[in-house]
């Protein structure tokens, strides 16, 4: 089996190479990314010739013209997502030494955004935060190398679909989310790429990000709509999106003067993601905001996948559990436009009043006009908004508690996920959903940490709050060098976890889930494994206050585990391992096996 991946690996390599060594030079400099996403739908050998600082269009808030005819697809409704898109077969970037990010302008006014992405499209047809259009065009026989991937809201390399891909002599660094993240692809090879450390300077929470699109929802919702509005909802609306749009204003020129805001709305007071995050991510078609690929997949898996020489160094992340109201069902949660959780928590005063802010108030005025104009207006105008009246009646009746909503129908608290309820799984090295026949050789994570709090007990002891959850009780605050989950038909000469740390949650330096098999590994070395306090002193949920730990759910008392391996597996094989150096107040485990 080995000598056919190899071949396979080296054939992936030869013919991407081949191809590419024969296409047109294109020459890239910083005038070609001046007006928005340089878009590459030729083939071409595509060289950078100078540093690229990703900047488009400062003079219409970074976004798109109206006169753009390139960026008038849907795509590109909530902004540039990338520097450089990949749409087509048979493309080489050449970094050629030198660099390519956002400046720190465009990072704080886009919040989604690659580098690079291997697609025409962030997500898959019906799939993200708003309606990104019916197909995609994504990569295929594409080459990147020889420079550095830098500061970016999101991600460094992302891509959906893409299939032959070579990646290598990278370093990819400031991100917030993830270095490198593949859904659906194949036939990948990365190799010698060093990831981290990622951005710890960020200046805001995902507040930001959701008051951004909710404003150009409620612009649209005014330009197009306003013949079927009332003078007083014209007026609300208007009152609301000016005092967030004013706000929103100070935070950009006091981050821009002095790096950070004293705003309490949108202040990240840490520097530090409010999401799950991940060095390397490889995962099935469809976007990995749930929780992990379980037994019952049936659909495509991630073929030939070979990694060699990467080092996933110095990340640090916070994750931030966001609760959720339920919809009356006692489902799902309650969204704005673009899938933003209403954050019933913090806008919630002792007695059980609304006690809102300029984002929250804008999200409900515009929760309103929607219930008058349904059903002439069509959903999709509204994007995901889905505010019940309940919730409206509760925010605009100031003699209204929030437990005469929670007493009637199924309402109930949502725990367990992030501003936008993708379930929270914590921190991650390497995260590898589904992969099918790959080589991996000397892949190493070091000084990855979560400092997230403990989980939320306002839903109570559970089991599991988020309709998605598979795992029990809150797992938002753990941390995981290498998680491989349903995969099988992997070889692996070496792998290296070390300085694993979680403050609230479990540490793993490997873990094995949901019906691995076939799975060979040559050495895995785990060292300093770190969770929680021995002090049995961890941070309260919403104040960070020091709190005991109790091992009641949905929390447990931090345990260190050096190698896991849960749920059933078939033929995993470690032919020499060595943990050493557990630390946490719960258990202390080197191998673990159910």
């Amino acid at each position: 089996m080995i000598a056919e991946l190899k071949d396979i690996e080296k054939k992936i390599r030869k013919d991407i190479v081949s191809l590419c060594s024969h296409l047109p030079v294109i020459k890239l400099t910083q005038n070609d990314f001046r007006s928005g996403t340089y878009r590459i739908r030729k083939p071409g050998y595509y060289i950078l010739k100078e540093d690229i600082i990703f900047s488009p269009n400062p003079d219409n808030d970074f976004m798109p013209r109206p006169d753009q005819k390139d960026y008038e697809d849907k795509p590109f409704s909530l902004g540039f997502f990338c520097a450089i898109s990949i749409e087509c077969r048979g493309v080489c970037i050449d970094l050629n030494g030198h660099i390519l990010q956002q400046s720190r302008e465009h990072a704080l006014q886009q919040r989604f955004f690659a580098c690079i992405d291997l697609a025409s499209t962030p997500f898959l047809p019906g799939q993200g935060p708003g309606d990104f259009g019916s197909t995609i065009s994504p990569g295929h026989m594409c080459w990147i190398k020889n420079g550095i991937l830098g500061l970016s809201s999101h991600h460094g390399i992302h891509g959906n679909n893409a299939s032959w891909i070579l990646i290598e002599h990278l370093v990819i660094r400031d991100w917030e989310v993830a270095g490198i993240a593949l859904n659906g692809s194949d036939h990948i090879v990365i190799r010698n790429v060093h990831i981290g450390p990622n951005r710890q300077d960020i200046p805001v929470m995902a507040t930001y990000s959701s008051g951004r699109f909710l404003v150009q929802f409620t612009d649209r919702i005014l330009s197009q709509y306003n013949s079927l509005l009332t003078p007083e909802q014209i007026q609300n609306l208007t009152l609301k999106r000016n005092r967030l749009v004013h706000q929103m204003n100070q935070v950009f020129n006091e981050v821009m003067q002095t790096g950070k805001t004293t705003n309490p709305l949108f202040q990240n007071k840490e520097g530090l993601i409010d999401g799950n995050i991940y060095g390397v991510l490889i995962h099935p078609p469809g976007i990995a905001i749930n929780d992990f690929i379980n037994n019952n997949f049936n659909g495509k898996f991630v073929e030939y996948v070979f990694l060699k020489n990467i080092r996933v160094s110095n990340v640090k992340g916070k994750v931030d559990e966001i609760v959720g109201l339920s919809l009356p069902d006692g489902k799902g949660v309650q969204f704005d436009t673009t899938q933003s959780v209403f954050q019933i928590e913090k806008v919630t005063d002792a007695n059980g009043h609304y006690n809102g802010n300029a984002l929250s108030d804008l999200q409900i005025a515009l929760g309103s006009v929607r219930l008058s104009l349904l059903p002439s207006v069509p959903q999709g105008v509204f994007g995901k908004l889905n505010f019940t009246s309940d919730l409206i009646e509760w925010a605009q009746n100031p003699s209204l508690q929030l437990s005469n909503i929670l007493s009637k129908d199924k309402y109930q608290y949502k725990c367990g996920g992030d501003s936008m309820f993708h379930l929270n799984k914590g921190n991650f090295g390497f995260r590898f959903d589904c992969i099918t026949q790959g080589l991996l050789h000397k892949l190493i994570v070091d000084n990855l940490v979560n400092e997230g709090n403990l989980g939320s007990d306002i839903c109570g002891p559970y089991l599991s709050s988020h309709d998605l959850q598979e795992h029990i009780g809150y797992r938002g605050a753990d941390c995981t060098g290498f998680n491989f989950s349903r995969c099988s038909q992997i070889i692996s000469s070496r792998l290296i976890a070390k300085t694993i740390v979680s403050r609230n949650g479990e540490s793993r330096g490997v873990r094995f889930i949901n019906s691995c098999s076939k799975l060979l590994f040559g050495r895995i070395i785990v060292s300093d494994i770190i969770a929680g306090s021995d002090s049995f002193i961890g941070t309260e949920h919403l104040s960070s206050r020091p709190v005991s730990y109790t091992g009641k759910l949905p929390n447990m008392i931090p345990s260190a585990i050096g190698i896991k391996l849960e749920d059933t597996f078939d033929k995993i094989k470690i032919k020499s391992w060595y943990v050493d150096k557990l630390f946490a107040p719960g258990n202390k485990i080197s191998y673990w096996e159910r």
